[in-house]
């Protein structure tokens, strides 16, 4: 049975009894795509030409808030998964490293030609401007000592850029207290951490970043709302995903400019599955 709590002085909401450090190692190292995301990376590279959009979209948001830029763009990605990012990083010029604890994801990453470390994160000292850390977060122990360490691996004016869960929305207080619905998104152990868009803002904050940039994704709970229960058959999901897919590549692809208006203003009032943050580490000119 896992406790929760939230955090008073930033809204994050925690669990309070986590798995030991060593659970949590066997979870993430041997079982994580195996038990709880078996399809993950099947899916992940079916939904190729999706992910490469939304991709270039993010790593273009994260060059626009680096000042001072060498010709050689250097990205890190903590919790590689398969390796899209680094892919898709690459196609464009730019130096990319993962690290990725998971032994299946970080074997696909290497047959494909990657360059990925087989191990945990714990700092990195060769002057990374940028760090993307995707769906993460909400996985680690010690928050603040991760984002500490972080913090320290970038320099000065560096981006770090994070993808969590968006949990706690309006639409989960109407499907859990009005429709009947149990919370689902809660997830120990897998997720030990549940964030908003405010929530996040301040623990970044308050770990000395600066928040330069807040977008959500499109609020696939909405479907549930409709009365299309994805949570008992997942393949009502797949088909509403694939949509979604459909709609949002035409709009990077042609207008990447309304893509970025539309889900700004999602995150203003808080709906949206997941939250896309930009953050920057402070420099002495800023």
């Amino acid at each position: 049975m896992f406790n929760i709590d939230k955090c008073k002085k930033t809204g994050v909401v925690r669990v309070i009894n986590p798995p030991t450090d060593r659970e949590l190692t066997k979870i993430y190292s041997e079982e994580y795509y195996k038990s709880d995301k078996p399809d993950y990376i099947s899916n992940y590279y079916e939904d190729k030409d999706w992910w490469f959009e939304v991709y270039r979209y993010r790593l273009r948001i994260m060059e626009r808030y680096v000042t001072s830029l060498e010709d050689n763009k250097r990205l890190l990605d903590i919790g590689s998964g398969p390796g899209l990012l680094l892919e898709c990083a690459e196609e464009l010029g730019w130096a990319a490293k993962g690290y990725e604890p998971n032994k299946d994801a970080f074997d696909f990453s290497k047959s494909r030609g990657l360059t990925v470390e087989n191990e945990y994160f714990t700092g990195e000292k060769e002057g990374y401007d940028f760090i993307y850390l995707g769906e993460v977060l909400e996985h680690i122990k010690d928050i603040e000592g991760f984002i500490t360490m972080i913090y320290d691996s970038l320099p000065e004016g560096g981006v770090l850029a994070i993808v969590v869960p968006n949990d706690g929305t309006i639409i989960h207080e109407v499907l859990t207290e009005g429709m009947g619905y149990n919370k689902w998104y809660l997830a120990p152990p897998y997720h030990l951490n549940y964030f908003t868009v405010t929530s996040l803002g301040n623990f970044l904050k308050k770990s000395g970043f600066n928040v330069v940039h807040t977008e959500t994704t499109f609020s696939i709970e909405t479907m549930l709302l409709l009365g299309e229960n994805y949570l008992q058959d997942s393949s009502l999901g797949r088909k509403w995903h694939q949509r979604r897919m459909d709609w949002e590549t035409k709009l990077l692809r042609n207008r990447p400019d309304l893509y970025e208006k539309l889900y700004t203003n999602n995150a203003t009032i808080g709906l949206g599955r997941e939250i896309f943050m930009v953050v920057r580490k402070p420099s002495c000119n800023d």
